[in-house]
């Protein structure tokens, strides 16, 4: 009789592994009514991902309902240009107006934007957020009349309006491993961002085509996961240095509320679409909203 009560406890000890005890129901990122989802069990098993600096939480109720590394600060490579979309967005531009690409866009990051090529604002402004393309960021700041370091003391002081307090930028693209911030306030800073219609849009957007004097272009996003056919992800950026791994910010949904995640430094850019993919199913088998 003992032997067997000992082998049913080490069994039930064993199913526990991996285990943890559930996120305080008080941390929230903002404030609302809204009483967010509710989990299904109180003890569960946890997601198993690969990067050590993730949240997942609620937008209608602000309530982080994963976390993990979430106050670290690291490099977070192009989703500084979050931030540098918003400061633009500020300065009120005429999005119909075109600029000539200078030939000091020969950088880092040129994917889509030949030198000399005549392109409006609003091409500038899609092909920096659905292609993450650093020189169309750098056009758009000469074409607005501003030098770097003005325009990037203007998105420190935007990160110290939104209350981003571990959050400190160098440079406007992401390229500078000194652009740094937790894995919390870029999921502040991307919740406030996808407020305005105009960057959810182009977060949103598979696939942005313009003309030009110089021919047809096609900018691809680079979230992969906006072609999902298994999860409903609705928007989200991406980025990449070596100094900050590969990262990822994402906006979808789960039983119809909207959920947003945060990967930074994950190991490689497969690695950092499946965790967000194993976050969504998680919280769909774990919480009720």
């Amino acid at each position: 009789m003992f032997s067997k009560l000992l082998l049913i406890f080490l069994i039930s000890s064993n199913l526990l592994v991996g285990f943890q005890a559930p996120t305080k129901q008080s941390q929230v990122l903002g404030v609302s009514d809204s009483i967010g989802p509710i989990k299904i069990d109180s003890v569960y098993l946890d997601v198993q991902i690969s990067s050590s600096h993730v949240i997942a939480l609620d937008i209608e109720s602000g309530k982080i309902i994963y976390s993990k590394g979430d106050k670290e600060t690291r490099p977070i490579a192009s989703l500084t240009k979050l931030i540098s979309m918003l400061v633009i967005l500020d300065l009120n531009p005429d999005w119909q107006v075109a600029t000539i690409m200078p030939y000091s866009s020969t950088f880092e990051g040129n994917k889509y934007i030949k030198q000399s090529e005549e392109i409006t604002l609003d091409d500038l402004f899609y092909t920096a957020l659905v292609g993450s393309d650093n020189s169309a960021v750098k056009a758009l700041i000469k074409a607005l009349g501003f030098e770097e370091t003005k325009f990037v003391d203007l998105m420190n002081q935007k990160a110290i309006d939104i209350g981003l307090d571990n959050t400190h930028f160098v440079d406007s693209t992401g390229l500078s491993e000194k652009n740094i911030s937790t894995a919390r306030d870029v999921a502040k800073l991307f919740m406030l961002a996808l407020k305005n219609s105009k960057i959810k849009d182009a977060l949103s957007t598979e696939k942005y085509i313009f003309s030009s004097q110089l021919g047809n272009h096609t900018v691809i996003n680079t979230n992969l996961l906006l072609a999902s056919q298994n999860f409903q992800i609705t928007a989200g950026k991406t980025g990449y240095t070596d100094e900050a791994g590969w990262c990822l910010a994402t906006q979808g949904d789960i039983q119809g509320h909207p959920v947003l995640t945060v990967i930074l430094g994950s190991n490689t850019d497969t690695n950092r679409f499946q965790d967000t993919k194993s976050i969504y199913w998680w919280l769909d088998q774990n919480y009720h909203w």
